[in-house]
């Protein structure tokens, strides 16, 4: 998906464009492998087996062993330290800003989630966006190389040679800008909107349970159900909406970031020109493909973002929860206090026999 998102957008065609045909044609035309290009280490690994076993066992072979990692090269190459960044960064503003802003008021509120997480998915965007925005640029060359200087093959090595060789360091931090454009709106927004949403979730779903209880209707549908106490609920719907959100919200300047990392696709000087920055590129995008064309490569990023977005926060979430879970313990065991431990205002996630325990 993100090999399909980065072609459409980085296509200058207005026309639109299906995505399962775009892959099909890239597996006809570049090979099956090509679908995955981008995962640098696995280049050389598919040439050799390609010399051994020929196509159709490799393809297999390939295919098997990309199933059991994720499908990023920012994963592959960089993503993991730039995750624990961006995570211990967000988890550390979002202490900080709670503790320095404390709610005097206990007023419990959406407005309060949005201003602590938005602010603190800022700075885990911007400090992280430091470590992977090089190799993003190489892995954008990557899939769209086969379109660019007659489709020569090069590796990662190669690109990352070429741009040390044309801009040296900055070239490296080519469109940091826009990419701080395109990523911070977006973790603002992811963030800000998943705990927002999880707080209003959880206080409307307990009001209505509180109210049938009250009313003498247990059986009601809220009172029967208590949806405010499943987790599953409450994180995968508040996760499906701050996914859809941050995708309208960042489209648009995803896509000048695409662009400006991937100057080589223009004439030499249009690339010049573009180099004055994102505004030129926004500018030039508008002029040439309208508003449509900030939008491009939807399709594939709500395939890949939507249950990818899901899969991160639940994974957060628990993750989170076993850590926090823990630490507590063994500070009880260690104080052997008798004070009751605070309780968080939304219910566990963990399913009953580790919450239990």
């Amino acid at each position: 998906m993100e090999v399909a998102r980065t072609r459409m957008q980085a296509n200058k065609d207005n026309r639109p464009q299906s995505t399962f045909k775009l892959l099909r044609d890239i597996a006809r035309t570049e090979g099956p492998t090509k679908l995955f290009r981008g995962l640098g280490p696995f280049r050389k690994l598919n040439g050799c087996l390609y010399q051994i076993f020929g196509l159709s066992v490799l393809d297999a072979l390939i295919y098997c062993i990309l199933m059991l990692l994720p499908l990023s090269s920012r994963l592959v190459l960089t993503s993991l330290p730039s995750q624990f960044v961006y995570l211990g960064v967000y988890e550390h503003a979002t202490t900080v800003i709670e503790r320095n802003f404390p709610d005097r008021h206990n007023s419990n509120s959406a407005m309060r989630e949005v201003a602590v997480a938005g602010t603190a998915g800022f700075l885990a965007e911007a400090v992280s966006a430091t470590l992977y925005v090089p190799t993003d640029i190489i892995s954008q060359r990557l899939r769209v190389q086969s379109e660019l200087k007659g489709g020569a093959h090069l590796t990662s090595i190669d690109i990352f040679k070429s741009i040390y060789r044309t801009d040296g360091i900055r070239g490296y931090y080519q469109g940091f800008i826009a990419t701080l454009l395109a990523y911070t709106p977006s973790s603002v927004t992811i963030w800000a909107g998943y705990e927002a949403t999880k707080k209003v979730l959880y206080n409307q779903l307990s009001a209505r349970e509180r109210n049938q209880i009250q009313q003498g209707n247990p059986d009601g549908f809220f009172a029967k159900y208590r949806l405010s106490q499943n987790n599953m609920f409450i994180v995968g719907l508040s996760a499906l909406n701050a996914s859809v959100l941050s995708l309208i919200v960042s489209s648009p300047f995803d896509m000048v970031r695409v662009r400006l990392q991937l100057l080589d696709s223009y004439h030499k000087e249009q690339a010049e020109q573009l180099k004055k920055g994102w505004w030129s590129m926004a500018k030039l995008i508008a002029k040439e493909e309208g508003v449509r064309g900030f939008f491009k490569g939807m399709a594939p990023k709500i395939m890949a973002a939507i249950p990818g977005g899901i899969g991160y926060l639940f994974a957060y979430e628990y993750i989170k929860e076993n850590l926090e879970g823990d630490s507590s313990d063994s500070k009880s065991s260690a104080t052997s206090s008798s004070s009751t431990p605070a309780t968080s205002s939304v219910p566990s996630i963990l399913p009953p026999t580790f919450s239990s325990a």
